[in-house]
């Protein structure tokens, strides 16, 4: 993450890393105090927030467009590096959510995601079904087991048979 995002990929994996030692009962003040930091941040200035609207308008670009066949897919909200289940759940046009929210924010303890794996499988499912031509869509799979795991190979290393 850190190679291809870069300070904001440092930044999301320290982020990462303290909410894992917060729900493990291992966070620090300093660990507490980064993630409040780091929200408030986020509700002032996003870095990310050019990246999600250039990718609404790309959407927008498509929908509606009858001219081509298209299919739209946008990770669901806690997409990350995970253990291939290969098992998942497709849902067109909204932010699965489950549960009931923590707090006054909605999306609070209710946010689902994908591991990189998982989200690779329901992508090459879809090229061969073709069963959203036209429809902007997400996957959602099992997390339980959040162990990070390496989500880039690389041909330095790829072994020939």
């Amino acid at each position: 993450m850190e190679e291809r995002l870069g300070p904001l990929g440092s930044s999301l994996r320290k982020l990462r890393n303290a909410r894992i030692a917060e729900r493990e009962g291992r966070a620090t003040d300093e660990t507490r105090k980064f993630i409040e930091d780091y929200e408030k941040n986020v509700s002032v200035h996003d870095a990310a927030s050019e990246f999600i609207q250039a990718g609404r308008t790309s959407y927008m670009f498509f929908d509606g467009n009858a001219a081509f066949r298209w299919t739209f897919v946008s990770p669901s909200p806690l997409y990350r590096p995970g253990k291939r289940t290969g098992q998942y759940q497709i849902t067109i046009d909204e932010v699965p959510l489950k549960g009931e929210p923590v707090s006054e924010n909605i999306f609070d303890g209710c946010l689902t995601g994908i591991s990189v794996a998982d989200l690779a499988i329901a992508i090459a499912d879809e090229v061969e079904a073709q069963q959203y031509i036209g429809k902007h869509w997400t996957a959602i799979g099992d997390l339980s087991d959040d162990t990070p795991t390496a989500i880039y190979l690389q041909l330095d290393v790829a072994k020939s048979p």
